[in-house]
């Protein structure tokens, strides 16, 4: 016998939710493996989240017939969906577990404009216009250094167009079903390309968009940035516009924080090997995200992302107030006004390499091994920073 569930069974308790009419909860039931459950979603809820419990969890579960992969950023013990945006659903446990059901009312935020690039950051829009009418983030948000960006997918919602609705979704899920403080993770990106701010850093001095500490990375969040490609891309390939915008983020990120996309360096809270400066969801926890196509794509993103990063240099070093020219293993700097400067050359683990200072404006520093390192010039006329590249002799 089948199993209906409605919107009528109690709501969700208080204590449970920041804004709980916008959460009901239903369950948790228990139902034996296979039994059928209707779900009915009533106005005015639009999606719902499932959540299973059980002494042993399924990998999948059934809806309407087809597989739906389990979010896999959610709370540990449980196996939880993300928002379905569908009115009728019919679900079946491959296991005998206890089912519990949220119904969410995400609603719309209206059409989004994105915001004006800053530093070459390619256009984001906001969380004041996709999270407009929802409750705000728990306050406090922390800045954390970036050493490595990782990389996800939601693994769920690929066909879904209303993105700006399933960021809500996720902003709800996350702080109201999942009890955290904020969405998880730094930035999201549509299949269309679109980049939604996520973590809020809530105006806190110090805290920029893109070193807010988020949730996303199994508990190991400090140096690190997550970026979620929103969709299912275990078995579909990632659309050329969301790859596009993926590098485009990365390598304004990069740009700014100075590291080498093609570098790795040990995480302090990740027991095992090196951890790329670019790497996937799966390169430090137990998970599948960011999905097969995604991950066998890592090392084309890196080079896209190396790409952008030498294009927006050598446009930039047009308007800087110095030039560098490199051959072989020796760097000619010349200051753009003739004045003089001094020099500092950093590794990227950041110890100071060498020192030194300009004799008429121009300077012809040596490289004595390969490597990545930063090259930071100060004069009158300004300070410049530049990655510098040595390679094998």
């Amino acid at each position: 016998m089948g199993i209906s569930l409605l919107c009528s069974l109690p709501l969700i308790p208080a204590a449970q939710a920041q804004n709980s009419h916008r959460i009901q909860k239903t369950g948790p039931l228990p139902l034996d493996a296979f039994q059928p459950v209707d779900i009915l979603l009533p106005a005015p809820y639009d999606c719902f989240v499932l959540r299973v419990n059980g002494d042993v969890l399924p990998e999948f579960l059934l809806l309407d017939g087809d597989t739906l992969r389990p979010d896999p950023h959610a709370p540990e013990g449980c196996v939880q969906s993300l928002p379905q945006f569908t009115k009728k659903a019919g679900v079946q446990l491959p296991v005998s577990a206890s089912l519990t059901v949220f119904f969410m009312e995400v609603g719309s935020a209206g059409m989004p404009m994105p915001a004006a690039p800053r530093n070459n950051m390619p256009p984001v829009i906001p969380q004041s216009i996709w999270r407009a009418g929802l409750n705000p983030p728990k306050p406090g948000p922390v800045s954390t250094p970036t050493e490595h960006a990782i990389i996800h997918h939601s693994a769920g919602n690929t066909n879904e167009t209303d993105y700006v609705k399933v960021v809500r979704s996720y902003y709800l899920l996350h702080t109201e079903v999942n009890g955290w403080d904020d969405i998880g993770y730094n930035f999201l990106i549509a299949s269309d390309g679109s980049i939604f701010a996520g973590r809020d850093p809530q105006g806190v001095q110090g805290v920029r968009q893109d070193n807010v500490r988020g949730a996303h990375f199994c508990g190991k969040n400090e140096y690190t940035m997550g970026v979620c490609l929103i969709g299912d891309y275990t078995s579909v390939q990632p659309p050329f516009p969301a790859v596009n915008s993926l590098c485009r983020l990365l390598a304004w990120k990069l740009e700014q924080d100075g590291l080498n996309p093609f570098g790795a360096m040990k995480h302090p809270d990740n027991s095992g090997s090196l951890l790329g400066t670019l790497a996937g969801h799966r390169d430090g926890c137990s998970t599948e995200c960011p999905g097969d196509k995604v991950y066998a794509q890592a090392e084309a993103i890196r080079e896209c992302v190396a790409l952008r990063l030498s294009e927006v240099q050598e446009h930039e070093q047009a308007l800087q107030p110095f030039r560098i020219a490199q051959d072989g293993n020796g760097v000619h700097i010349h200051s753009a006004r003739g004045e003089d400067f001094n020099l500092n050359l950093y590794g990227m683990d950041g110890c100071l390499l060498q020192s030194g200072g300009s004799t008429g404006g121009s300077h012809m520093m040596t490289l004595d091994r390969a490597g990545v390192y930063i090259l930071e010039l100060r004069s009158a006329g300004g300070v410049q920073r530049v990655r510098v590249v040595s390679g094998e002799w």
